[in-house]
């Protein structure tokens, strides 16, 4: 029951008539009190309250926001998460249900009404989930007529691992022995089968030495703490987990340490004045002690002469001692920041305090209020710091009033000049020799403006830092510039920022591996081949070419013979010349031929045959000009006949195709050789290898003519065949999902993001592309592309409140010239375009009526009085906005 009492002195005037009611904890228990009635005689009364409670519903989860991960393959009514409340911590019937779900996610999901698990929703038209999906579900709970919401974030696949907390507060004594456990953190994978470790790292320079135990998520202070020169501190703790290959999700959450005093220091008396009265003059009016309330206790005495006066002496007293508030950076013109309050001990609540700030074209404050009003323009600095002043009668006091700029994520990652990205790598450069370093900017601020790097294509010979942008050669690969000559690199930029979307800037350039001297010469023929017949009477004439190859890049070969007696060897094209006339020699003459390119040499041992006969000659080719293929003509497809004609009785000639060592010399079967018309003729085709215009241009053939008999002879004949750039390669986009996002409220013809498709072929006609929305779906009326640049803008303008907060879109890259081989000629790319919030709606509370509210006169400064609570529409998972609230006036009454 509630009791209400006025009582009074025996003899003495009524002093209160206030009500006096109670209510005590815990509920349903009965307390007597006893109430003390001075100043005359003392009387008691005893009275009874009863004590009332109200149940609440609260949500039992462990870890907030909600989150949950669906899997790919996730089958039908499969329990991805589980609601759970309770009434204040006791057991009570709750039934859970499904308000809403973002667009993308309706039919998708249920919700048990009696369990809370949050099912899957899997028919056989159902799409799979993917990496990239997330769905919003609007939940609440009943019980006992109350209804409480809440709302869960699913993400496809995947993500990363989630704190207990966001922010963990934990406490340490100062000046206790050393190590110290500060707190112990926790995070759990959204994959059960991985272990999370932990790593941590100070917000601080001043921060004392701490670690974490990297398995069990302990904090420990690994020194003694002084609560009077760091009073607090922070700690960044990541948890990151631990796959089998690759390197894991990872996520963040801060610590703020409080140092908790000790009774290490003793009392000091400060600021003192005299007071005069009539006193002989050797007499000490009074000796003041100061005690603290430590164990043990701690004091110190001074003697006090303490001066009366009528006047006022007491300066007025801000409360609190110092203001901070938040102004958004997209405001522009007037808006109220918060307010400060003083009040003068001399006349308390009189409202004779007024306020002043220092000279400042940016803020003005009320003068009998303390209100203080951003003017004009946008915020361009991080942080603005004031100094208030509040006078009464005379005397002035001030205090610091700090507004901090709250940052948007509305700019991308902007990589400058990336066009003139040139990279050029050693094809000996060793693992982790630096490549290029490139760098983004970002004219966000805070995590906002902070990126992070990564790289695409994956499975190339380099790796980047994902903090400094910097590429290096990678530990996993090696570079050879006779295999992969260059490497399409694609660095993708991507904002810190906390909030949903993250926002990413792409550069795509060019590393060119260089060539240095590391392989060695390679002789086109077997030894054998090299086996060749003259006629004895052949004197200073070409006898063959021993041709030889380097895969190394412009190299320079030189040849030589090991004896010169007979024959010389032209140093610079292998060419073999008889000296003189050679009848009479040995028949069969070895000789050793080397090729050396200054570095390696490789020797082959080749046979000239003598012949006793005037009539052996070798095949005489015919001649055949420079031959133009196209990179896309099809294997087997006979280019040129050629022939030789043999000087012999048997026409009959064996013709071979020499292999090089290098692509522009047929070192990857480009071409094929057969023999046709009885011998006497061979067909150039195409080969199994590859015929690519953007690998190799210009494929110079080497063909070899032996005729047959018993002194068979060889002539060689060199023809060089032209790859023709064809429309073979469709464009392509670097990712298959982009991120963007436009502010509400944008005028139509707003930019949102430029899409930019590759595409491998060479030919800047084959290259022309033109881009368009795919259209027919639900959100493609909504956007517009420019055809030739790739330009995205908005032909709608958004209301992120009424209409919604994500639109999709895909987008098409075509070349504008069909592929030669009719195949399809464009690339598709998904784009999410996230509606920005702006600051378009002025909160509001709940109770549209007068808040009262009953405090006892005996209330201590700090003393919780009541809790207002407003809404903001503009509030949302997309919007990063606190809520201020200060105190515009206050209306005392006594009862």
């Amino acid at each position: 029951m509630s009791v209400r009492y006025a009582p009074t002195c025996v003899g003495a005037p009524l002093r209160s008539k206030a009500p006096l009611q109670t209510i005590l904890d815990p509920p349903d228990q009965y307390s007597s009190l006893r109430h003390w009635l001075p100043p005359c005689d003392t009387t008691y009364v005893d009275f009874t309250i009863l004590v009332t409670a109200q149940a609440t519903l609260e949500w039992t989860m462990r870890a907030y926001p909600y989150l949950a991960v669906v899997p790919a393959d996730a089958p039908n009514d499969a329990c991805i998460y589980t609601l759970s409340a309770s009434v204040d911590g006791e057991e009570t019937e709750v039934n859970y249900f499904l308000r809403t779900t973002s667009v993308d996610g309706l039919g998708r999901f249920s919700v048990d009404q009696s369990t809370g698990c949050v099912l899957t929703v899997v028919t056989e038209n159902s799409v799979e989930f993917v990496e990239d999906d997330i769905f919003i579900l609007s939940v609440y709970a009943t019980a006992g007529g109350e209804t409480l919401n809440a709302e869960v974030q699913v993400f496809g696949v995947a993500h990363d691992p989630q704190f207990t907390e966001e922010v963990y507060q934990a406490y340490v004594l100062e000046e206790s022995s050393s190590p110290q456990t500060v707190i112990t953190v926790e995070a759990n994978s959204f994959n059960i089968k991985l272990a999370v470790d932990y790593y941590l790292e100070p917000l601080c320079a001043n921060c004392p030495p701490s670690s974490i135990d990297q398995v069990s998520g302990v904090v420990t202070l690994e020194t003694t703490v002084d609560r009077e020169s760091l009073p607090s501190y922070f700690l960044l703790v990541t948890a990151r987990e631990r796959p089998q290959t690759g390197v894991g999700r990872e996520s963040t959450a801060r610590i703020n340490v409080i140092v908790l005093d000790v009774n290490d220091c003793s009392p000091e008396f400060v600021g003192l004045s005299n007071l005069y009265v009539e006193v002989p003059e050797t007499e000490t009016l009074a000796i003041f002690t100061s005690t603290d309330g430590g164990d043990p206790p701690l004091s110190s005495s001074i003697d006090v002469i303490v001066e009366v006066s009528a006047e006022e002496d007491e300066l007025p007293e801000f409360n609190p001692d110092g203001y901070s508030y938040i102004i958004d950076e997209r405001v522009n013109g007037e808006i109220d920041i918060g307010a400060v309050y003083a009040n003068d001990p001399d006349r308390p609540g009189t409202g004779s305090v007024t306020y002043s700030i220092d000279p400042d074209t940016h803020f003005r404050i009320s003068s009998g209020s303390g209100v203080i009003t951003w003017l004009q323009g946008t915020p361009q600095e991080d942080e603005y710091s004031l100094t208030v002043s509040a006078t009464s009668n005379t005397d002035t006091t001030s205090t610091d009033f700090i507004v901090f700029l709250n940052d948007l994520n509305d700019n991308a990652p902007v990589f400058g000049g990336c066009n003139d990205l040139d990279a050029t790598v050693s094809e000996a450069a060793e693992n982790g020799d630096f490549v290029i370093q490139v760098t983004a900017t970002d004219a966000d601020r805070g995590y906002n403006g902070q990126v992070t790097y990564s790289m695409e294509p994956a499975n190339t010979p380099f790796e980047i830092d994902s903090s400094s942008g910097m590429i290096t050669v990678s530990r996993f690969r090696n570079l050879d510039r006779e295999t992969n000559p260059f490497y399409l690199i694609t660095v993708i930029a991507r904002d810190n920022s906390l909030t949903i979307p993250q926002l990413d800037g792409f550069c795509d350039f060019t590393i060119s591996v260089t060539d240095v001297n590391d392989e060695e010469p390679q002789f086109q023929l077997a030894a054998n081949d090299y086996k060749t017949a003259i006629p004895a009477s052949l004197e200073g004439q070409k006898i063959v070419t021993v041709a030889a190859d380097d895969p190394d890049l412009d190299s320079k070969l030189t040849y030589s013979l090991d004896d010169t007696q007979y024959f010389t060897i032209v140093p610079t094209t292998g060419e073999i010349y008889s000296r003189a006339n050679i009848e009479g020699v040995p028949a069969l003459n070895p000789l050793v031929v080397t090729a050396n390119d200054t570095i390696f040499e490789t020797s082959i041992t080749i046979q000239i045959q003598v012949i006793d006969s005037t009539f052996a000659a070798a095949p005489v080719w015919n001649v055949y000009p420079d031959q133009y293929i196209d990179e896309n003509t099809a294997r087997g497809t006979i280019l040129l006949i050629i022939a030789a004609t043999s000087a012999g009785a048997d026409p009959t000639i064996v013709y071979s195709l020499l292999r090089g060592a290098r692509p522009q010399t047929n070192s990857l079967d480009s071409f094929d050789l057969n023999s046709v018309g009885d011998f006497t003729q061979a067909e150039i085709i195409v080969g199994a290898g590859e015929l690519d215009f953007e690998t190799v241009s210009n494929i110079t053939l080497e063909i070899s003519a032996k005729n047959k008999g018993q002194d068979s002879l060889q002539a060689t004949t060199s023809i060089n065949f032209f790859v023709l750039d064809v429309n073979d390669n469709p464009p392509t986009f670097f990712l298959n999902n982009y991120d963007a996002s436009i502010l509400e409220n944008a005028p139509v013809g707003s930019p949102v993001i430029t899409m930019v498709a590759g595409d491998l072929d060479a030919s800047p006609e084959f290259r022309e592309q033109a881009y368009s929305i795919v259209a027919g779906e639900q959100d493609s009326s909504f956007f517009t592309i420019d055809e030739s640049t790739g330009e995205i803008t908005t032909d709608s303008s958004f209301d992120r409140e009424k209409d919604k907060e994500v639109y999709v879109i895909n987008v098409l890259a075509r070349n504008v010239l069909d592929l030669a081989d009719g195949g399809a000629n464009q690339a598709q790319a998904s784009v999410s375009i996230y509606i920005l919030d702006e600051n378009d709606f002025e909160p509001y509370f709940n109770d549209t009526s007068p808040y009262s509210v009953t405090i006892g006169e005996d209330a201590q400064l700090g003393d919780e009085v009541m809790t207002v609570t407003a809404i903001d529409e503009d509030a949302g998972k997309q919007s990063n906005k606190p809520m201020g609230f200060y105190i515009f006036h206050l209306k005392l009454s006594k009862q």
